[in-house]
């Protein structure tokens, strides 16, 4: 399995919030030229001294000198050292000498072909490589924090030749995390901004999307191998399911085309209220967008067990607000209440009960700071 690294930990909470979540590693950022995320030593130390032996703990330094390198760990005791930048003076035999027993993670950012050649140099120096995407050849260095993702396939390129395991980062997110994973193939991911709200840690809905949804897709492709489903879309598989059709395809096909729809009319910075065609469709159905929102949380409060919550467009063209039990969904030829969906909420327990527990209406509420209104517009 794939490990998570949560980066830019600003306090105690945080770190706990992040190892509950499952983290096994942690990153504390000290001074850097740029980027996000940077705290006290004090802090670092503060935090340091929370996180449980089994959670990696790594101080992100951008001292470029061994000894200094060496002096910063001294002052928080951490069981990890990531260098953000290449050294300047002393060597990395310095840390097996005066610092043995500490992990020393090297940074590449990985620019071009000639990042390779720099990786698999390092990975006879150090114990992991962390492919990031800044830029320390820039008069004021971007050393992590840039919320870029880089070139990929160079980055499988140093995953298949380097002698020592290799995080990814670089703007991962919960869109694009799965396909991170089957690109670079890394030790693990490094998370960052794409696992925060606001500045503040979020990690519910990257869970949600890195284990459920995964599971629906792995579940779904064993279901439909070697049959005649194997060579359909999602699409057409999901409008061809029926009473007839085994519960692993309903179930997981369903599951995968719902979560697909559900991450497509989402996004940060997003939530306010509908305009154009989709706002003069919901206010002449239902005379008002907070009319419509009362509706939309009746149906998904009113979901008994796991379900989700339906705004779909009817075969003649109207709105209409709907539920539908487990993984179903309105395009399915055994759904009751058919018709195109434009807006999803995915009410199973799962999807809320680590960030809201039991408050699912709250977890509603929370949807609508959300909903990109431009997708459902489409």
């Amino acid at each position: 399995m794939t490990k998570v690294k949560i980066c830019c930990i600003s306090s105690v909470q945080e770190a706990k919030d992040a190892i509950s979540f499952g983290a096994s590693a942690l990153g504390l950022v000290a001074k850097m030229p740029s980027g996000p995320g940077p705290i006290s030593d004090e802090l670092i130390a503060e935090i340091i001294k929370t996180i449980p032996p089994p959670i990696a703990s790594f101080l992100l330094t951008s001292r470029r000198d061994t000894k200094d390198i060496i002096n910063h760990h001294k002052l928080v005791h951490s069981n990890t050292i990531q260098i953000v930048d290449s050294l300047a003076s002393g060597d990395y035999a310095d840390f097996r000498k005066e610092i043995p027993a500490i992990k020393i993670v090297q940074v590449i950012h990985v620019i071009d072909e000639k990042s390779i050649d720099e990786a698999l140099e390092m990975a006879e120096k150090v114990d992991v490589l962390l492919l990031d995407s800044g830029n320390p050849n820039l008069t004021i260095k971007e050393l992590g924090g840039t919320g870029r993702t880089h070139n990929w396939a160079l980055s499988r390129k140093i995953v298949e030749q380097s002698k020592v395991p290799v995080f990814l980062a670089g703007g991962l997110k919960a869109e694009n995390a799965r396909a991170a994973i089957e690109a670079v193939q890394p030790f693990g991911l490094d998370l960052c901004s794409g696992v925060r709200t606001d500045g503040k840690l979020d990690l519910f809905m990257e869970i949600h999307h890195d284990r459920h949804h995964k599971a629906y897709v792995d579940n779904l492709n064993k279901a439909i191998g070697g049959t005649p489903m194997e060579g359909k879309s999602i699409d057409d598989l999901v409008k061809s399911i029926n009473k007839d059709t085994i519960p692993a395809v309903r179930n997981n096909g369903g599951g995968h085309w719902n979560h697909t729809f559900f991450w497509h009319i989402m996004a940060p910075n997003a939530g306010g209220t509908p305009k154009g065609k989709v706002a003069d469709a919901i206010n002449t159905t239902f005379g008002s967008f907070d009319k419509m929102k009362e509706e939309f949380a009746k149906a998904a409060t009113g979901r008994f067990g796991s379900g989700w919550a339906w705004l779909i467009v009817t075969a003649d063209k109207k709105l209409k607000i709907v539920s539908t039990a487990n993984q179903d969904n309105p395009l399915m030829d055994i759904s009751s209440d058919k018709g195109t969906p434009i807006l999803a909420l995915d009410v199973w327990e799962q999807a809320y009960y680590l960030k809201y527990q039991n408050k699912r209406a709250d977890y509603i509420t929370a949807f609508w700071n959300v909903v990109n209104w431009n997708k459902v517009e489409e």
